[in-house]
């Protein structure tokens, strides 16, 4: 269920025409630098505007890399659970259903206005899965063998 509430919240946002996505980055953009930049909230509309659009673009696409880490943490936790395939094999299922959709949700983005079909988010979607799924894919192994040396 998690692994497709994932899915459906970036249909979603793929869905917004770029208009309403660049206001949904502008706002995601205010409440994470507000955060550590709480000078942001004394500044005009104008100004704020600058600072976005000054950001280099890894910056500014780290809402892909992050949205599909999620997807990358649902789908290693959905797919590990299958006992009855190996351990790699899992892992690369789990990576694939990611790829998948990120290809898909690019393409879903050809029809919506404003919006195109880029591959690199099509590698930065798969760089944010990649490395989720490698980092709870190498836990999980390193926990494994600390469990074998404790029992």
């Amino acid at each position: 269920m998690l692994l497709l509430s994932v899915m459906v919240t970036i249909f979603c946002f793929s869905a917004e025409v770029a208009d309403e996505s660049d206001n949904t980055s502008g706002r995601f953009f205010y409440t994470v630098v507000s955060v550590f930049y709480p000078e942001i909230k004394d500044m005009t509309n104008e100004e704020i505007n600058e600072l976005y659009d000054s950001l280099p673009i890894p910056v500014r696409k780290l809402a892909h890399f992050s949205i599909f880490g999620a997807l990358g943490v649902c789908s290693f936790l959905t797919f590990v659970s299958y006992k009855k395939m190996k351990y790699i094999v899992r892992c690369v299922i789990s990576f694939a259903v990611c790829v998948l959709y990120a290809v898909s949700d690019e393409i879903h983005q050809l029809f919506v206005d404003g919006r195109s079909c880029e591959f690199k988010d099509i590698l930065i979607d798969s760089g944010g899965a990649l490395l989720a799924i490698l980092f709870l894919a190498v836990f999980c192994i390193v926990i494994k063998k600390i469990k074998k040396k404790v029992l």
